[in-house]
C-alpha cells in the first residue's frame, strides 16, 4: 500500500518544481513573444491604436501622437506601473508555490505515516506467525507420536495426496488474491493520481499569473517606439 503512496508523493513532487520553475516561465516568455509578433505585424496599424490616458480614464490616446509628442511623461509611467505589476505578480505565484508545496508536505506526511504502520503490522505479524508454527510443529509431533502404531505406507499416501490437494488450493486462492490486490493498487493509484491533477489544475494552474495587464499596456506602448 505505502507504495502507492511513495509513487504520488513523487509525481506530485515532479510536477510541481516542474510547473514552477519552467513551465510557468515558458508560458510568460511565449505569451509576450507572440504579443510582440503580433505587433510586429501590425506595424503599419499600431500607430493608430488608442490607449486609456492614465492621468484621465475618460480620455483616450492616439499612440501617433504619442510618438510624435515623444510622451516620456506617459512611457515612464506605464514602465513603472509594469514593474509594480510584475512583482506582485510573481508574489502571487510564489504563494501558490508555497500552498503546492504545503499541499505535497501533508501527502509526504500521510505516506510516512502509511509506511511506519504497514512496517510495524508487518513485524508484528511476522513474530506472530513464528509462534504459530512453533505451535504447529509440537501439535504435529504429538500426532505422529501417537499414530506410530498405524500402517507407515497407508499414513504416507493419505498424507502426500492431501498436500497435492492442499497445494493447489492454496496456489489457486493465492493467484486471485493477487489479481484483486494489484487491480486494486493500480485502482486506487489512478484515483489519487486523478484526485491531485484535479486540485492542482482548478487551484494552482488556473490561479497562476502569466502576464498582467499593466505589463501588456507597456509591451503595447514599448513596440511603438
Amino acid at each position: 500500500m505505502y507504495i502507492i503512496f511513495f509513487h504520488l508523493t513523487g509525481i506530485a513532487l515532479l510536477e510541481i518544481v516542474f510547473y514552477f520553475t519552467y513551465v510557468g516561465h515558458m508560458e510568460t516568455d511565449l505569451f509576450g513573444n507572440t504579443i510582440s509578433n503580433l505587433l510586429k505585424s501590425e506595424e503599419n496599424k499600431i500607430e493608430y491604436f488608442k490607449m486609456k490616458n492614465p492621468y484621465n480614464e475618460s480620455e483616450y490616446i492616439v499612440l501617433q501622437d504619442l510618438i510624435e509628442n515623444n510622451s516620456s511623461e506617459i512611457i515612464d509611467y506605464y514602465k513603472k506601473k509594469s514593474k509594480e505589476s510584475e512583482k506582485e505578480r510573481n508574489e502571487h505565484n510564489d504563494e501558490l508555490f508555497k500552498d503546492a508545496m504545503l499541499v505535497w508536505m501533508i501527502i509526504f506526511f500521510i505516506t510516512m505515516l502509511i509506511f511506519a504502520l504497514e512496517i510495524y503490522y508487518m513485524y508484528c505479524r511476522k513474530g506472530e506467525l513464528k509462534k504459530n508454527d512453533s505451535v504447529s510443529n509440537m501439535t504435529l509431533e504429538m500426532v505422529e507420536q501417537t499414530n506410530l502404531g498405524y500402517n507407515y505406507n497407508e499414513r504416507s499416501f493419505n498424507s502426500n495426496e492431501s498436500e497435492i490437494v492442499n497445494e493447489e488450493e492454496y496456489c489457486s486462492k493465492n493467484i486471485k488474491k493477487k489479481i484483486l490486490s494489484n487491480l486494486f493498487h493500480c485502482i486506487l493509484l489512478a484515483s489519487l493520481i486523478l484526485g491531485f491533477e484535479f486540485w492542482f489544475f482548478n487551484y494552482i494552474i488556473m490561479d497562476y499569473q502569466i502576464i498582467s495587464k499593466e505589463e501588456l499596456e507597456y509591451l503595447f506602448v514599448s513596440k511603438s517606439f
